[in-house]
């Protein structure tokens, strides 16, 4: 089974944590990543999160990564980590971590 075989989208009736809560939510810190972190909102409030959706291939040969999930739904790209930091301009940015290095998140894609 290929990832483009499963939905693109979580039932959030059984992961509510993945849906945004809305403007009552709390705004991320400075510098928060998942994990520890079970979610963090980014500059335009999305939610993000880690699936658990893996690529069994990558998996057996060591790459240990999940889907990146943002406001839940399935953005395309595996990480162990999602970190949301300040830049040096002020503004939040969102990168995710995994065996082939880091990609940040641009205008609705990693780059």
């Amino acid at each position: 089974m290929s990832i483009l075989d499963l939905p693109q989208q979580y039932d959030l009736k059984k992961f509510p944590f993945m849906r945004p809560q809305g403007p009552h939510m709390p705004i991320t810190e400075a510098s928060v990543c998942i994990p520890p972190a079970l979610w963090i909102r980014d500059s335009e409030n999305a939610l993000w999160t880690l699936g658990f959706d893996y690529d069994e291939k990558e998996w057996r040969g060591g790459k240990w990564e999940y889907d990146a999930i943002r406001n839940g739904r399935k953005t395309g790209e595996f990480c162990r980590t999602i970190e949301c930091k300040i830049n040096s301009y002020g503004n939040k940015v969102v990168r995710i971590w995994g065996a082939d290095g880091w990609r940040e998140w641009r205008g609705g894609r990693f780059v």
